[in-house]
């Protein structure tokens, strides 16, 4: 249930080292990928800037992570922080913060279609914001509701069935 995880700040806890290694590596190179194509903003930092790899602004994204209260695994430190930026420096993985990555490279690589929102919901609860200055609150919260199998209480929305013109609510399926 990863949107779950999502939505409790929880979605880098439970896994192995290396995963959660890879999984903030990723987050932050799509996130550098979304600020440039959405806001046309080169991260200061990142390969998208010149430089010749993202360990800077990586190394930025990891202290504001470290500061949220609970995002990170309880076994996160100071050597685990290293140990997760020597992965991001190593030339042999695919997490590599001397490459930029699209959404596609995340799919084929994740083999998740989704995969890329969850990435860039775990940078949006880094930063605080998602690329653009959206907030994808409403749509993680969605996305827990759809995982547990039905829509909960805080989510609301309405379909249009544009043959009858009949509104309905999907919060409790009643006709309006």
């Amino acid at each position: 249930m990863p949107f779950t995880h999502l939505d409790k700040g929880t979605w880098l806890h439970n896994r192995p080292e290396i995963d959660v290694y890879r999984l903030l590596i990723d987050a932050y190179r799509l996130r550098v990928e979304d600020t440039y194509t959405m806001e046309g903003v080169l991260m200061e930092g990142s390969v998208y800037a010149g430089n010749t790899d993202g360990l800077r602004g990586f190394q930025v994204f990891l202290r504001t992570a470290a500061t949220i209260s609970g995002l990170l695994p309880p076994w996160w430190n100071d050597e685990k922080r290293t140990t997760c930026e020597r992965l991001g420096m190593d030339a042999s993985q695919w997490s590599d913060l001397r490459c930029a990555v699209e959404k596609s490279d995340i799919i084929e690589q994740y083999g998740d279609p989704q995969f890329p929102m969850q990435l860039r919901m775990l940078a949006e609860a880094v930063y605080r914001r998602g690329p653009g200055g959206s907030d994808g609150t409403a749509m993680r919260k969605m996305m827990a509701s759809m995982e547990r199998g039905a829509l909960g209480s805080d989510v609301r929305g309405a379909v249009l069935d544009t043959t009858t013109m009949g509104l309905s609510d999907i919060h409790n399926g009643g006709s309006s």
